[in-house]
């Protein structure tokens, strides 16, 4: 708990296949430790209500404060589920909250998909003008209303076979997020700067390696405690290693090769380089849909 409370940024998410039939979900709190990405929190949680959530939040300040810690994180991350967002802004008024960067270029696949443009999609216009909309979340604030005039000026022309289902993709995009201050403002979805974690991968990863190392769904409680204990044992000998000088798992190559281009992208537009749409593009063109 120490270190959890010591932690600038906490990252969470939950996990379905392998929680007993009598809970919905396990839901982890995680937080880097010396370059390395630890769980420190587990909760079997009956549903995905609001109110559930906050009562874990206060179960969980409740502990801190027995051990004369406060668990009051500056930054949260995770993704867009609105229960979850609306826990954190009651419980921790202060706090940024930051929507994971994989959950929001998945959920606009997953809009393209719902309107049938995927085989639109292969169009290089097409792909150009959705990468270009899912850029928006490496734009500076200052400059997204200027940067989605510009896109909308590259959009599909009237005459295009997709145009309607493309105005629908806007639409969806413009009330969902561009135009949503209450549930998803922009500072929730956007990450201009931010090299590093952008997303919860690294909890999804963990989440997806207890899912293998149970082999089925819906353990019971006791086969789902033992393995927590056993995570808890290896992620504690993991804490020693880093603190005995050893060094944390290497972040993956495409990872790091991504980061070194985002680096090089803002650069150049920083120092006039390149235009908004220039460096729009060339986010773009490396995001993944």
């Amino acid at each position: 708990m120490t270190i959890l409370c010591g932690a600038g940024t906490v990252f969470m998410d939950g996990t379905f296949r392998i929680v007993p039939r009598l809970f919905l979900q396990l839901y982890t709190i995680h937080a880097f430790f010396m370059g390395q990405m630890i769980p420190f929190v587990y909760f079997l949680l009956p549903n995905k209500q609001e109110a559930t959530y906050r009562r874990m939040f206060c179960l969980l300040k409740a502990l801190a404060a027995s051990l004369g810690l406060s668990f009051n994180p500056r930054v949260f991350q995770l993704d867009f589920e609105v229960a979850t967002l609306k826990a954190i802004r009651r419980e921790f008024s202060t706090a940024d909250l930051k929507g994971c960067n994989f959950h929001f270029q998945q959920c606009l696949w997953r809009k393209i998909q719902e309107l049938g443009l995927s085989r639109q999609y292969r169009e290089p216009g097409v792909k150009c003008f959705v990468r270009s909309i899912g850029a928006l979340a490496l734009v500076p604030l200052s400059l997204m209303d200027e940067a989605w005039l510009e896109i909308n000026a590259e959009a599909p022309s009237t005459d295009h076979p997709a145009y309607s289902s493309l105005e629908n993709f806007k639409e969806y995009f413009i009330h969902t997020w561009l135009e949503n201050p209450s549930v998803f403002p922009r500072t929730l979805w956007n990450h201009y700067g931010k090299f590093e974690s952008r997303t919860t991968n690294h909890v999804e990863g963990w989440h997806q390696a207890i899912n293998t190392a149970l082999g089925k769904k819906h353990g019971n409680i006791y086969e789902i405690i033992s393995l927590l204990q056993r995570q808890q044992q290896k992620f504690e000998e993991d804490m020693l290693q880093l603190r005995m000088g050893g060094k944390p798992p290497r972040k993956s190559k495409k990872f790091e090769e991504l980061n070194r281009k985002l680096r090089v992208f803002v650069e150049h537009f920083e120092t006039n380089q390149v235009s908004l749409i220039q460096y729009i593009h060339s986010v773009g063109f490396n995001l993944s849909f």
